[in-house]
């Protein structure tokens, strides 16, 4: 009767046995599941990123752009442009709950031309309908600028939560493509293994012969060779683990956000780290193509008749 430690020592055996192409299996699992640790890190990042840089512009906002008409109404045409004004900001002020208004004035203000205003940042009063006030602002600059209030295009409005949340997504979105490019990474490394399996099932059928006369079932030569297939993953997972992370702490964070809005704190930045999600996903992905690459080869092997196996050369 074959036991689980048997099992065990001869699947070691096995893989001591073909050092070389043991190693060169297990460096493919390993650049695929770096790839897979390392995408995921960087989709994480990004979406810290943002969120933070976000923080740094305000959490509870509304920004006003002026835009351009998209209809005619009365005498005037469609396609004109709408510039925003301090007369805007008064008017605003006057018909809208907001606890404070914000323009982007410079301490150069003497020297420039200061009449058009490229947005206006409010913050609304606490417990106030984001919608409704959005409404009442674009109705009262519908009024000074003769535009319908239904164009949404002649000024733009962005709720600063709303669009936080839009980048929220963004990054999730981000985030699983980047897993899903890392993943059809480590399937070619998953290739690798299967193939070197079904190898290895041809060069020892004499073998899964001799182990079946002597009483070996079925299920313990399935088992064998699934082990085996499992532990060449499992130990190129590692190393791809540890490449990770040693990758992630080199190249530390890539800049993101910072350029653009000429930040230098480094707040907006993506900061590579493996994360508990990255460490969870990726193991998750790399058990599953250890058993898919180790499954197809052990079920032949469990499959061989001993007769005709003991025959071969």
């Amino acid at each position: 009767m074959i036991g689980i430690r048997e099992i065990v020592v001869q699947t070691v055996r096995n893989i001591l046995a073909h050092k070389l192409r043991s190693f060169l299996t297990m460096f493919g699992i390993a650049w695929g599941i770096a790839s897979v640790v390392l995408m995921i890190a960087i989709g994480d990042g990004f979406k810290v990123g943002y969120r933070e840089q976000l923080k740094t512009l305000g959490t509870d906002i509304i920004i006003i752009w002026g835009g351009r008409t998209t209809e005619q109404v009365g005498d005037q045409r469609a396609g004109r442009p709408v510039r925003l004004t301090y007369e805007d900001v008064l008017a605003i002020r006057q018909e809208s709950a907001i606890s404070l208004m914000l323009v982007p004035l410079t301490t150069l203000s003497d020297l420039v031309d200061t009449r058009y205003l490229s947005n206006i940042v409010i913050v609304p009063v606490n417990g106030v309908p984001r919608k409704r006030l959005i409404g009442e602002i674009r109705a009262a600059l519908a009024r000074i600028h003769n535009f319908n209030p239904r164009d949404e295009r002649a000024v733009r409005i962005i709720d600063w939560n709303e669009f936080g949340a839009i980048i929220t997504n963004l990054g999730l979105g981000l985030k699983i493509i980047l897993a899903v490019i890392g993943t059809l990474t480590l399937s070619i490394g998953a290739v690798g293994v299967m193939n070197i399996m079904l190898v290895s099932v041809t060069e020892r059928t004499r073998e899964i012969g001799v182990l079946k006369s002597l009483g070996a079932r079925r299920r313990h030569i399935l088992m064998q060779f699934l082990l085996e297939g499992l532990a060449l993953t499992l130990a190129g997972g590692a190393v791809g683990f540890v490449v990770a992370a040693a990758l992630a702490g080199a190249i530390g964070q890539l800049p993101l956000l910072g350029p653009i809005f000429k930040d230098t704190s480094g707040v907006g930045d993506i900061r590579l780290g493996i994360s508990y999600s990255a460490l969870v996903v990726s193991s998750a992905v790399l058990v599953s193509v250890g058993v898919i690459a180790g499954m197809v080869p052990a079920i032949r092997a469990a499959r061989l008749d001993p007769v005709e196996a003991l025959r071969s050369e």
